[in-house]
């Protein structure tokens, strides 16, 4: 299975907030993308890939340029991808045994992994790969012809589910993960939770 981790947006939420995209700013002396490729290893994870044309990436693992990046959810880059795949959060901060959760839960089609309204991660298995470009194709039409809002890793989910793009529900093919692992989107995300294991750290 390979992983590749999504590092890949525009950035505008984030602004260029410190000089260095999301994806490089440091919790505990570490950033981001150095302690997802860190524990990756760690947990026997030597294939993996990162979704990005900045070389300042390549120092953490090989990287790949996004063929289209028309709206959030060409992400999901295809062309990497072999066989079974999963797809980690470049703007993610994983803790030691989330990333041990999503590398050991086996998958016979499709697994979603996050906390009650964060998705980090989607393991495909070979066999549902073609099912989920579809479904990713279909997302992005409806979302360029105006039909839904927004297209990310959720409308997947929602329609993979037949539950309503405005309703959100979680039902199966969902892992919870509730241990501190959180995104980071604004700057205002980061100064807090960087606050937030400072504290930790002083307790």
């Amino acid at each position: 299975m390979r992983y590749i981790i999504m590092a890949a947006g525009k950035g505008t939420r984030w602004n260029n907030h410190l000089g260095v995209p999301k994806h490089l700013v440091k919790i505990n002396e570490e950033t981001l993308l150095g302690r997802t490729t860190r524990l990756l290893k760690e947990n026997g994870i030597n294939d993996y890939v990162i979704t990005s044309e900045d070389p300042r990436y390549a120092q953490y693992g090989p990287i790949a340029a996004q063929t289209s990046n028309d709206c959030e959810i060409d992400r999901f880059e295809e062309s990497l991808v072999q066989d079974s795949v999963c797809y980690l959060y470049g703007d993610v901060y994983y803790t030691e045994e989330a990333i041990k959760t999503i590398v050991n839960t086996d998958t016979k089609d499709i697994q979603y992994f996050g906390s009650k309204y964060e998705i980090f991660a989607i393991k495909i298995n070979q066999s549902f790969i073609q099912s989920f470009f579809n479904i990713k194709n279909i997302i992005k039409q409806k979302y360029l012809s105006g039909e839904i809002n927004r297209c990310i890793g959720w409308e997947t989910y929602r329609y993979l589910h037949n539950i309503p793009f405005d309703e959100h529900i979680i039902t199966d093919h969902y892992t919870y993960i509730l241990d501190g692992t959180d995104d980071i989107d604004y700057p205002d995300d980061y100064e807090n939770f960087k606050q937030r294991m400072e504290e930790m750290n002083n307790d």
